[in-house]
Protein backbone atom coordinates (compact mmCIF):
# COMPACT_ATOMS: atom_id res chain seq x y z
CA UNK A 1 0.00 0.00 0.00
CA UNK A 2 1.31 3.46 -0.88
CA UNK A 3 2.61 5.68 1.92
CA UNK A 4 0.56 8.86 1.82
CA UNK A 5 2.23 11.06 4.45
CA UNK A 6 1.80 13.93 2.01
CA UNK A 7 -1.86 14.25 2.94
CA UNK A 8 -3.18 16.40 5.73
CA UNK A 9 -4.94 14.45 8.51
CA UNK A 10 -8.71 14.15 8.41
CA UNK A 11 -11.15 12.86 10.99
CA UNK A 12 -13.43 9.92 10.13
CA UNK A 13 -16.72 10.97 8.49
CA UNK A 14 -19.35 12.17 10.93
CA UNK A 15 -22.49 14.23 10.91
CA UNK A 16 -20.68 17.12 12.61
CA UNK A 17 -18.15 18.67 10.27
CA UNK A 18 -16.42 22.03 10.26
CA UNK A 19 -17.94 24.49 7.85
CA UNK A 20 -14.57 25.42 6.27
CA UNK A 21 -13.92 21.95 4.80
CA UNK A 22 -13.72 22.14 1.03
CA UNK A 23 -15.15 19.17 -0.85
CA UNK A 24 -14.87 17.86 -4.36
CA UNK A 25 -17.72 19.30 -6.46
CA UNK A 26 -20.80 17.14 -6.04
CA UNK A 27 -22.28 17.83 -9.45
CA UNK A 28 -22.62 14.96 -11.96
CA UNK A 29 -19.26 13.34 -12.54
CA UNK A 30 -17.45 14.97 -15.48
CA UNK A 31 -17.12 13.30 -18.87
CA UNK A 32 -13.90 11.45 -19.54
CA UNK A 33 -12.63 14.25 -21.79
CA UNK A 34 -13.02 16.70 -18.88
CA UNK A 35 -9.56 15.68 -17.68
CA UNK A 36 -7.83 16.86 -20.85
CA UNK A 37 -6.31 20.21 -19.96
CA UNK A 38 -4.92 22.77 -22.39
CA UNK A 39 -2.90 24.90 -19.99
CA UNK A 40 -1.61 25.23 -16.45
CA UNK A 41 -4.21 27.93 -15.67
CA UNK A 42 -7.00 25.64 -16.90
CA UNK A 43 -5.61 22.81 -14.79
CA UNK A 44 -5.49 24.92 -11.63
CA UNK A 45 -8.89 26.53 -12.05
CA UNK A 46 -10.98 23.67 -13.42
CA UNK A 47 -9.41 20.33 -12.51
CA UNK A 48 -7.25 20.63 -9.41
CA UNK A 49 -10.23 20.90 -6.98
CA UNK A 50 -11.27 17.35 -7.97
CA UNK A 51 -7.83 16.06 -7.02
CA UNK A 52 -7.00 17.99 -3.85
CA UNK A 53 -10.25 18.53 -1.95
CA UNK A 54 -11.96 16.10 0.41
CA UNK A 55 -14.39 13.47 -0.81
CA UNK A 56 -17.94 13.28 0.50
CA UNK A 57 -19.06 9.91 1.79
CA UNK A 58 -21.36 9.39 -1.19
CA UNK A 59 -18.28 9.70 -3.43
CA UNK A 60 -16.38 6.90 -1.68
CA UNK A 61 -15.82 3.81 -3.80
CA UNK A 62 -17.33 1.73 -0.98
CA UNK A 63 -20.54 3.76 -1.13
CA UNK A 64 -20.77 3.47 -4.90
CA UNK A 65 -20.34 -0.32 -4.83
CA UNK A 66 -22.83 -0.70 -1.96
CA UNK A 67 -25.41 1.20 -4.00
CA UNK A 68 -24.59 -0.76 -7.17
CA UNK A 69 -23.57 -4.33 -6.19
CA UNK A 70 -23.26 -5.35 -9.85
CA UNK A 71 -20.35 -2.90 -10.14
CA UNK A 72 -18.14 -5.52 -8.44
CA UNK A 73 -18.21 -7.46 -11.74
CA UNK A 74 -16.58 -4.51 -13.51
CA UNK A 75 -14.20 -2.93 -10.98
CA UNK A 76 -11.14 -4.83 -9.77
CA UNK A 77 -7.85 -4.20 -8.02
CA UNK A 78 -4.56 -4.42 -9.87
CA UNK A 79 -1.95 -7.10 -9.21
CA UNK A 80 1.59 -7.76 -10.35
CA UNK A 81 0.67 -10.67 -12.59
CA UNK A 82 -2.54 -9.19 -13.97
CA UNK A 83 -2.79 -9.02 -17.75
CA UNK A 84 -2.96 -5.47 -18.97
CA UNK A 85 -5.73 -6.18 -21.45
CA UNK A 86 -8.24 -8.92 -22.07
CA UNK A 87 -8.34 -10.57 -25.46
CA UNK A 88 -11.35 -8.96 -27.13
CA UNK A 89 -11.52 -11.79 -29.69
CA UNK A 90 -12.48 -14.23 -26.92
CA UNK A 91 -16.23 -14.55 -26.48
CA UNK A 92 -17.18 -13.18 -23.03
CA UNK A 93 -18.67 -15.58 -20.51
CA UNK A 94 -22.17 -14.38 -19.48
CA UNK A 95 -21.60 -15.90 -16.03
CA UNK A 96 -18.94 -13.23 -15.38
CA UNK A 97 -21.59 -10.53 -15.83
CA UNK A 98 -24.64 -12.24 -14.30
CA UNK A 99 -25.53 -9.37 -11.94
CA UNK A 100 -24.95 -6.71 -14.61
CA UNK A 101 -27.10 -8.59 -17.11
CA UNK A 102 -29.86 -9.19 -14.56
CA UNK A 103 -29.93 -5.53 -13.57
CA UNK A 104 -29.96 -4.45 -17.23
CA UNK A 105 -32.90 -6.74 -18.00
CA UNK A 106 -34.89 -5.37 -15.05
CA UNK A 107 -33.95 -1.68 -15.35
CA UNK A 108 -32.43 -1.05 -18.79
CA UNK A 109 -32.44 2.75 -18.96
CA UNK A 110 -31.38 3.34 -15.31
CA UNK A 111 -28.65 0.72 -15.80
CA UNK A 112 -27.29 2.54 -18.85
CA UNK A 113 -27.34 5.85 -16.97
CA UNK A 114 -25.53 4.20 -14.06
CA UNK A 115 -22.90 2.69 -16.36
CA UNK A 116 -22.11 6.12 -17.74
CA UNK A 117 -21.91 7.69 -14.28
CA UNK A 118 -19.91 4.85 -12.75
CA UNK A 119 -17.41 4.78 -15.61
CA UNK A 120 -16.74 8.47 -15.13
CA UNK A 121 -16.54 8.04 -11.35
CA UNK A 122 -14.12 5.12 -11.64
CA UNK A 123 -11.81 7.06 -13.97
CA UNK A 124 -11.92 10.04 -11.59
CA UNK A 125 -11.06 7.74 -8.67
CA UNK A 126 -8.16 6.17 -10.57
CA UNK A 127 -6.95 9.58 -11.70
CA UNK A 128 -7.15 10.93 -8.15
CA UNK A 129 -5.32 7.87 -6.79
CA UNK A 130 -2.57 8.08 -9.43
CA UNK A 131 -2.15 11.81 -8.90
CA UNK A 132 -1.98 11.54 -5.12
CA UNK A 133 0.27 8.48 -5.10
CA UNK A 134 2.73 10.25 -7.40
CA UNK A 135 2.96 13.34 -5.21
CA UNK A 136 2.83 11.41 -1.96
CA UNK A 137 6.02 9.64 -2.96
CA UNK A 138 7.35 12.83 -4.58
CA UNK A 139 8.73 10.85 -7.49
CA UNK A 140 8.50 10.76 -11.24
CA UNK A 141 8.05 7.00 -11.19
CA UNK A 142 4.66 5.43 -11.85
CA UNK A 143 2.54 4.67 -8.80
CA UNK A 144 2.30 1.16 -7.39
CA UNK A 145 -0.38 -1.35 -8.27
CA UNK A 146 -3.76 -0.32 -6.97
CA UNK A 147 -5.58 -2.27 -4.30
CA UNK A 148 -9.16 -1.12 -3.79
CA UNK A 149 -8.39 -1.19 -0.07
CA UNK A 150 -6.18 1.85 -0.75
CA UNK A 151 -9.32 3.85 -1.55
CA UNK A 152 -11.11 3.31 1.76
CA UNK A 153 -9.17 5.55 4.13
CA UNK A 154 -8.65 9.23 4.79
CA UNK A 155 -5.34 9.23 2.90
CA UNK A 156 -7.23 8.97 -0.38
CA UNK A 157 -10.47 10.68 0.62
CA UNK A 158 -9.00 13.58 2.62
CA UNK A 159 -7.69 16.96 1.56
CA UNK A 160 -4.15 17.75 0.42
CA UNK A 161 -2.34 21.08 0.45
CA UNK A 162 -2.99 22.74 -2.89
CA UNK A 163 -0.52 25.58 -2.28
CA UNK A 164 2.46 23.23 -2.23
CA UNK A 165 1.39 21.87 -5.61
CA UNK A 166 1.10 25.32 -7.12
CA UNK A 167 4.73 26.03 -6.21
CA UNK A 168 5.87 23.21 -8.53
CA UNK A 169 7.07 24.71 -11.81
CA UNK A 170 6.60 21.37 -13.59
CA UNK A 171 3.03 20.84 -12.38
CA UNK A 172 1.39 20.98 -15.82
CA UNK A 173 3.89 18.57 -17.42
CA UNK A 174 3.57 16.20 -14.47
CA UNK A 175 -0.21 16.37 -14.77
CA UNK A 176 -0.12 15.32 -18.44
CA UNK A 177 2.14 12.39 -17.53
CA UNK A 178 -0.27 11.35 -14.78
CA UNK A 179 -3.22 11.56 -17.17
CA UNK A 180 -1.42 9.25 -19.59
CA UNK A 181 -0.47 6.90 -16.75
CA UNK A 182 -4.08 6.73 -15.55
CA UNK A 183 -5.38 5.77 -18.99
CA UNK A 184 -2.81 2.96 -19.09
CA UNK A 185 -3.50 1.62 -15.62
CA UNK A 186 -4.39 -2.10 -15.64
CA UNK A 187 -7.49 -1.28 -13.57
CA UNK A 188 -8.78 1.10 -16.25
CA UNK A 189 -7.82 -1.08 -19.23
CA UNK A 190 -9.48 -4.07 -17.57
CA UNK A 191 -12.58 -2.00 -16.77
CA UNK A 192 -12.91 -0.84 -20.39
CA UNK A 193 -12.50 -4.41 -21.63
CA UNK A 194 -15.22 -5.60 -19.26
CA UNK A 195 -17.60 -2.85 -20.39
CA UNK A 196 -17.04 -3.87 -24.02
CA UNK A 197 -17.60 -7.54 -23.13
CA UNK A 198 -20.83 -6.68 -21.33
CA UNK A 199 -22.02 -4.67 -24.34
CA UNK A 200 -21.37 -7.70 -26.55
CA UNK A 201 -23.44 -9.84 -24.20
CA UNK A 202 -26.42 -7.48 -24.45
CA UNK A 203 -26.05 -7.47 -28.26
CA UNK A 204 -24.86 -3.89 -28.76
CA UNK A 205 -23.28 -3.46 -32.17
CA UNK A 206 -20.85 -0.55 -32.10
CA UNK A 207 -17.76 0.51 -33.99
CA UNK A 208 -16.73 2.88 -31.19
CA UNK A 209 -13.58 2.04 -29.25
CA UNK A 210 -13.86 4.75 -26.57
CA UNK A 211 -16.30 4.43 -23.69
CA UNK A 212 -18.11 7.73 -24.25
CA UNK A 213 -18.76 6.74 -27.88
CA UNK A 214 -19.90 3.27 -26.81
CA UNK A 215 -22.35 4.76 -24.32
CA UNK A 216 -23.72 7.15 -26.95
CA UNK A 217 -24.31 4.13 -29.22
CA UNK A 218 -25.89 2.27 -26.30
CA UNK A 219 -28.28 5.13 -25.53
CA UNK A 220 -29.20 5.50 -29.20
CA UNK A 221 -29.69 1.77 -29.84
CA UNK A 222 -31.34 0.88 -26.53
CA UNK A 223 -34.87 0.60 -28.05
CA UNK A 224 -33.59 -1.83 -30.69
CA UNK A 225 -31.69 -3.82 -28.06
CA UNK A 226 -34.81 -4.11 -25.91
CA UNK A 227 -36.89 -5.08 -28.94
CA UNK A 228 -34.35 -7.75 -29.79
CA UNK A 229 -34.48 -8.95 -26.19
CA UNK A 230 -38.27 -9.25 -26.37
CA UNK A 231 -38.02 -11.23 -29.61
CA UNK A 232 -35.39 -13.47 -28.05
CA UNK A 233 -37.65 -14.11 -25.05
CA UNK A 234 -40.51 -14.97 -27.40
CA UNK A 235 -38.25 -17.43 -29.23
CA UNK A 236 -37.20 -18.93 -25.91
CA UNK A 237 -40.82 -19.24 -24.84
CA UNK A 238 -41.69 -20.91 -28.14
CA UNK A 239 -38.72 -23.23 -27.79
CA UNK A 240 -39.72 -24.15 -24.24
CA UNK A 241 -43.27 -24.75 -25.38
CA UNK A 242 -41.99 -26.97 -28.18
CA UNK A 243 -39.85 -28.88 -25.69
CA UNK A 244 -42.87 -29.27 -23.43
CA UNK A 245 -44.97 -30.58 -26.30
CA UNK A 246 -42.22 -33.04 -27.25
CA UNK A 247 -41.98 -34.18 -23.63
CA UNK A 248 -45.75 -34.60 -23.35
CA UNK A 249 -45.80 -36.55 -26.62
CA UNK A 250 -43.03 -38.83 -25.36
CA UNK A 251 -45.07 -39.46 -22.22
CA UNK A 252 -48.09 -40.30 -24.38
CA UNK A 253 -46.12 -42.77 -26.49
CA UNK A 254 -44.74 -44.54 -23.43
CA UNK A 255 -48.15 -44.61 -21.72
CA UNK A 256 -49.79 -45.98 -24.86
CA UNK A 257 -47.23 -48.77 -25.24
CA UNK A 258 -47.51 -49.71 -21.56
CA UNK A 259 -51.31 -49.83 -21.83
CA UNK A 260 -51.04 -52.02 -24.94
CA UNK A 261 -48.88 -54.47 -22.97
CA UNK A 262 -51.38 -54.56 -20.10
CA UNK A 263 -54.32 -55.16 -22.48
CA UNK A 264 -52.79 -58.32 -23.89
CA UNK A 265 -54.46 -61.50 -22.59
CA UNK A 266 -52.65 -63.68 -20.09
CA UNK A 267 -50.23 -65.98 -21.88
CA UNK A 268 -50.83 -68.71 -19.30
CA UNK A 269 -47.28 -68.72 -17.95
CA UNK A 270 -48.38 -67.48 -14.52
CA UNK A 271 -47.04 -64.87 -12.14
CA UNK A 272 -43.27 -64.47 -12.10
CA UNK A 273 -42.88 -65.97 -15.55
CA UNK A 274 -40.27 -64.67 -17.97
CA UNK A 275 -41.27 -61.25 -19.32
CA UNK A 276 -41.46 -61.39 -23.13
CA UNK A 277 -39.08 -59.30 -25.21
CA UNK A 278 -40.20 -56.48 -27.46
CA UNK A 279 -40.54 -58.72 -30.51
CA UNK A 280 -42.77 -61.10 -28.57
CA UNK A 281 -44.93 -58.21 -27.38
CA UNK A 282 -45.12 -57.01 -30.95
CA UNK A 283 -46.30 -60.41 -32.21
CA UNK A 284 -48.89 -60.77 -29.47
CA UNK A 285 -50.17 -57.22 -30.09
CA UNK A 286 -50.63 -57.88 -33.79
CA UNK A 287 -52.72 -60.96 -33.00
CA UNK A 288 -54.75 -59.12 -30.37
CA UNK A 289 -55.32 -56.10 -32.60
CA UNK A 290 -56.41 -58.15 -35.62
CA UNK A 291 -58.88 -60.04 -33.49
CA UNK A 292 -60.32 -56.85 -31.93
CA UNK A 293 -60.46 -55.13 -35.31
CA UNK A 294 -62.55 -57.89 -36.82
CA UNK A 295 -64.80 -58.14 -33.76
CA UNK A 296 -65.37 -54.39 -33.69
CA UNK A 297 -66.06 -54.31 -37.41
CA UNK A 298 -68.61 -57.10 -37.09
CA UNK A 299 -70.29 -56.41 -33.74
CA UNK A 300 -69.85 -52.63 -33.45
CA UNK A 301 -69.61 -52.69 -29.62
CA UNK A 302 -70.43 -49.36 -28.04
CA UNK A 303 -67.48 -47.28 -26.79
CA UNK A 304 -64.90 -49.65 -28.29
CA UNK A 305 -61.65 -47.71 -28.98
CA UNK A 306 -61.56 -48.89 -32.61
CA UNK A 307 -65.20 -48.15 -33.42
CA UNK A 308 -64.48 -44.93 -35.31
CA UNK A 309 -61.51 -46.44 -37.16
CA UNK A 310 -62.65 -49.81 -38.50
CA UNK A 311 -64.04 -48.27 -41.68
CA UNK A 312 -60.68 -46.66 -42.48
CA UNK A 313 -58.55 -49.35 -44.10
CA UNK A 314 -55.30 -47.39 -43.70
CA UNK A 315 -55.70 -47.59 -39.92
CA UNK A 316 -55.51 -51.38 -39.81
CA UNK A 317 -51.87 -51.69 -40.92
CA UNK A 318 -50.82 -48.80 -38.69
CA UNK A 319 -52.62 -50.36 -35.71
CA UNK A 320 -51.12 -53.80 -36.25
CA UNK A 321 -47.58 -52.40 -36.36
CA UNK A 322 -48.17 -49.88 -33.59
CA UNK A 323 -46.17 -51.65 -30.89
CA UNK A 324 -43.06 -51.81 -33.05
CA UNK A 325 -43.55 -48.21 -34.22
CA UNK A 326 -43.80 -46.90 -30.66
CA UNK A 327 -40.81 -48.92 -29.49
CA UNK A 328 -38.71 -47.58 -32.37
CA UNK A 329 -39.54 -43.96 -31.55
CA UNK A 330 -39.08 -44.43 -27.79
CA UNK A 331 -35.71 -46.17 -28.09
CA UNK A 332 -34.42 -43.67 -30.68
CA UNK A 333 -35.88 -40.55 -29.12
CA UNK A 334 -33.23 -38.08 -30.33
CA UNK A 335 -33.44 -39.28 -33.91
CA UNK A 336 -37.22 -38.84 -34.04
CA UNK A 337 -37.66 -35.78 -31.77
CA UNK A 338 -38.07 -33.36 -34.70
CA UNK A 339 -40.14 -35.69 -36.88
CA UNK A 340 -43.88 -35.26 -36.68
CA UNK A 341 -46.18 -38.22 -36.22
CA UNK A 342 -48.46 -38.91 -39.14
CA UNK A 343 -52.16 -38.17 -38.89
CA UNK A 344 -53.20 -41.83 -38.98
CA UNK A 345 -50.62 -42.79 -36.36
CA UNK A 346 -51.77 -40.01 -34.02
CA UNK A 347 -55.37 -41.03 -34.55
CA UNK A 348 -54.53 -44.62 -33.59
CA UNK A 349 -52.51 -43.66 -30.49
CA UNK A 350 -55.18 -41.38 -29.06
CA UNK A 351 -57.90 -43.93 -29.79
CA UNK A 352 -56.10 -46.44 -27.60
CA UNK A 353 -55.36 -43.96 -24.81
CA UNK A 354 -58.28 -42.89 -22.55
CA UNK A 355 -60.47 -40.14 -23.95
CA UNK A 356 -59.51 -37.83 -21.07
CA UNK A 357 -55.79 -38.60 -21.35
CA UNK A 358 -54.74 -35.00 -22.10
CA UNK A 359 -56.42 -33.80 -18.91
CA UNK A 360 -55.58 -36.56 -16.42
CA UNK A 361 -52.38 -38.01 -17.99
CA UNK A 362 -53.06 -41.47 -16.51
CA UNK A 363 -55.15 -44.54 -17.23
CA UNK A 364 -57.04 -47.09 -15.12
CA UNK A 365 -56.51 -50.67 -16.34
CA UNK A 366 -59.93 -52.14 -15.34
CA UNK A 367 -61.68 -49.24 -17.06
CA UNK A 368 -59.60 -49.63 -20.21
CA UNK A 369 -60.12 -53.41 -20.34
CA UNK A 370 -63.84 -52.79 -20.08
CA UNK A 371 -63.67 -50.41 -23.06
CA UNK A 372 -61.96 -53.12 -25.09
CA UNK A 373 -64.30 -55.80 -23.85
CA UNK A 374 -61.49 -57.93 -22.42
CA UNK A 375 -62.21 -57.47 -18.68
Amino acid sequence: MVSLSFFSPRRPPSKQRTSNVEYVPNDPCPRLDFWISGSRDDLVERILPYLTRSYREEQYITTIIEQNPWMAELVHSESENEKEQQDEDVEPDPKDFAKCKSNFEKFPQPMVDSLVSISRSWFRILFRYTFRARYANDTDHESTHLDIEDLYGKEFNGRIDEKSLLRRSTLYKEYKDIYKETKNRPAWIDFCARIKSFCRIIKLETSSTKLEGIYEDLQRNLPQILLGRMEEMKRMATSLQDELEIHRLDESLKACRELMEKLLPDDGKGKGAYRPRGQEYGRRWREFFAKEWQRCKKERPKDHPLLDLVDQDECFQVGQNLYGTLSERIHNHQEYRNQELGEVLLKMIFSILPQDWEEVRRWDLPTEKKRWGVA
